[in-house]
């Protein structure tokens, strides 16, 4: 009798898991629908808002943001990210699926030999984008309920606006939708001593304009990318450890200012050196996003009606 009762609970368990995927890949199709280019038909390089918003609706996403200057290498970490995941498992977890595929694919072009580049190419971010990028990943034992994940891949001129108090023609509001949001180095610059004073001041900039009241739905949102670790890896010791003290350094500004101490993620997403495989580092990002997967607690009804999904997400 006990077994036969255990076996009908694993049967409604399973019957769950099932329908819950069912109703996922409902959504995803319903937001290829609404994103696709209507003239090819074709699923989308990105989603634009409304998509991302009607995915949201019905999936609860993890939104991952990355903040940094144009060539920080904010949008070959997205990629690497994918291409990792095209050569099987990765850091415990399976590919799932994607809804921006094409997107993935473009950025990723510049990096094969069938490209006929012969240097690796990462094309800049477009100001005309359409900038969220969509992955689905499931944990590799299947025990865990599928997780999907939003990119925002915003040109780094944006970011610069940001950091300067200059207008923009960007809607920021993005920026509360943020369960993670990334401030980026470049690992290289801050191993150059011509550069590095400069990245410092630009990251500085860029950390007190996030940190102001309302730019973010919670200050925990804040980390930082130190990109291009490998460069930081083939520099001197000397020049290893005032790339490591700068980064130190914005960490303890945004501890300052919001009182949470940011983890500091060291990233090669595409090495130029043997020194790393390709995505380095990225196992440590997938770990933050999943076990912080939404920083909103709860979806309470706004006081006011809204369009907007994303408005009932409340800290």
């Amino acid at each position: 009798m006990i077994e036969d009762e255990t076996q009908g609970h694993q049967a409604e368990d399973t019957a769950e898991t099932v329908a819950g995927a069912n109703g996922i890949d409902a959504a995803l199709e319903s937001t290829v629908a609404s994103g696709e280019d209507e003239s090819s038909g074709s699923r989308p390089s990105g989603l634009n808002p409304g998509a991302g918003n009607s995915l949201a609706a019905i999936s609860r996403p993890t939104v991952l943001i990355l903040a940094g200057d144009v060539e920080t290498g904010k949008t070959s970490i997205f990629a690497a990210l994918y291409e990792r995941f095209g050569r099987g498992p990765f850091a415990g977890r399976l590919f799932a699926g994607s809804v921006t595929i094409p997107g993935f694919e473009r950025r990723c072009h510049g990096w094969r030999v069938a490209s006929g580049v012969h240097a690796p190419l990462m094309p800049h971010t477009p100001l005309t984008e359409l900038y969220w990028l969509h992955l689905r990943i499931r944990d590799a034992e299947r025990k865990r309920p599928l997780q999907d994940l939003l990119f925002a891949d915003y040109n780094g001129e944006i970011y610069a606006d940001i950091a300067s108090g200059a207008d923009s023609e960007v809607d920021r509001s993005f920026l509360r939708r943020g369960d993670h949001v990334g401030v980026v180095l470049d690992g290289g610059k801050l191993s150059a001593v011509t550069e590095r004073e400069a990245a410092l001041q630009r990251a500085s900039y860029l950390v007190a304009a996030l940190s102001e009241p309302g730019v973010l739905v919670d200050p925990r949102a804040l980390f930082i990318v130190m990109s291009k670790y490998d460069l930081v890896a083939a520099a001197s010791e000397s020049e290893r450890v005032v790339a490591e003290e700068t980064a130190a350094k914005v960490g303890e500004q945004i501890k300052q200012k919001t009182g949470h101490e940011p983890p500091i993620l060291r990233v090669a997403a595409r090495s130029q050196t043997e020194l790393f495989p390709l995505g380095h580092g990225l196992n440590e990002l997938l770990d933050l996003m999943s076990e912080r997967p939404a920083l909103y607690a709860r979806n309470d009804p706004t006081i006011e009606p809204s369009t907007d999904p994303f408005a009932g997400f409340s800290a």
